[in-house]
């Protein structure tokens, strides 16, 4: 592979603005929160005993989470409350998927364009090319949390229904 490293590539600068860096930071704390809470979901769902709920659910975490949230979505008598469960569910494996870009991502700016921040990544082998690079904006980034602020409260919300439910 003729690759050159991006941090070898002298018409990269690799210093991104400290709000990148807040940002990315701040991204994986709330989705962190937000598989804590997926797990307090699949806990309280699965009608097993504490200690059985923790040896399952206690590792589970991203995507795994949201595939075993989805499964137990089954077990929720209610058909309405199942399927906001299942939608949680794949809207969080959608934000861990958009997380993984965000957070595994290099941003700098190129030499030629100084300022304007990038994303450079390495590319799936679907992508025919060894680094994709994408413009990075800060407002983009705050979207994103907001985003995941707001999947957040639907996930404390759902908590609440799924305890209640008889």
């Amino acid at each position: 592979m003729n690759a050159t490293p991006i941090r070898r590539d002298p018409r990269v600068n690799l210093d991104p603005p400290e709000e990148y860096r807040e940002s990315i930071g701040e991204m994986v704390m709330r989705l962190s929160r937000l598989d804590y809470q997926l797990g307090v979901i699949a806990r309280v769902a699965s009608n097993l005993s504490k200690a059985d709920q923790r040896r399952l659910f206690f590792k589970l975490r991203g995507d795994r989470l949201c595939d075993a949230l989805e499964l137990l979505a089954v077990s929720i008598k209610s058909k309405t409350l199942a399927a906001e469960v299942r939608e949680l569910a794949r809207n969080s494996a959608r934000l861990n998927e958009r997380r993984n870009d965000f957070v595994h991502s290099v941003y700098g700016d190129l030499e030629n364009a100084p300022g304007v921040m990038m994303r450079f990544r390495l590319a799936t082998p679907k992508q025919g090319q060894d680094i994709v690079a994408a413009p990075a904006s800060a407002a983009e980034m705050q979207q994103f949390i907001e985003e995941i602020s707001d999947a957040q409260n639907r996930a404390e919300e759902l908590t609440r229904k799924v305890k209640d439910y008889p």
